[in-house]
């Protein structure tokens, strides 16, 4: 499932961002903003089961999902008037 068919037909293994291993490739998930694949129990927090995905909506590791907050969330000012 989370490998990727190759020209010749064939499924290709993907390693783990993190530890650079190709085992277990039922438990590795795909970043779909940097394309990395990542172990669940590699990932920082660790993932207790595959994040779910839709048409719609796709999954970003932590890397990715740290660079997004900080573009798209608002700064507040704190001491503006009320």
């Amino acid at each position: 499932v989370n490998g990727s068919q190759s020209p010749s037909g064939r499924l290709r293994m993907v390693k783990c961002a993190v530890c650079s291993n190709s085992e277990d490739q039922h438990l590795i998930t795909r970043c779909d903003k940097c394309k990395k694949n990542y172990h669940l129990g590699c990932l920082d927090p660790p993932l207790s089961r595959m994040p779910k995905k839709s048409r719609t909506f796709g999954w970003m590791c932590s890397d990715c999902g740290d660079d997004t907050e900080e573009s798209d969330s608002p700064q507040v000012d704190t001491e503006a008037p009320r």
